[in-house]
């Protein structure tokens, strides 16, 4: 997993592999979104396919919404989720979310 072989206790505010090697936010980013992610969870689009589907229910039911939601509105509302945490407690973890969910906007194009 990604996550444990990162040290994020840099008097910078950097995050190091185990190996001491400098890693970006861009870079986790795109390990997530290509390895331990979609290893465990399939292509994102079919994910990103289903919560849409699923909002959109929601969103009828609650309040006869007939807005439909797609995958790249997932992307966009959960991208303005990161953004909001990041606001109120800044953390390079939602930094590194928000690019991977613009990311997945991109990779909706895929063959599955």
């Amino acid at each position: 997993m990604v996550g444990s072989l990162l040290r994020t206790d840099q008097d910078d505010g950097s995050v190091q592999t185990a190996w001491g090697r400098k890693v970006n936010a861009i870079d986790l980013a795109k390990d997530i979104i290509y390895g331990d992610r979609e290893e465990t969870y399939g292509h994102p689009g079919k994910n990103l396919v289903s919560i849409a589907q699923l909002w959109t229910i929601y969103l009828h039911q609650k309040y006869g919404s007939n807005v439909i939601v797609n995958a790249e509105d997932v992307c966009w509302m959960m991208n303005l989720l990161k953004m909001t945490r990041q606001m109120n407690s800044p953390k390079q973890d939602n930094v590194v979310d928000s690019i991977g969910y613009l990311a997945l906007i991109d990779r909706l194009g895929e063959k599955k």
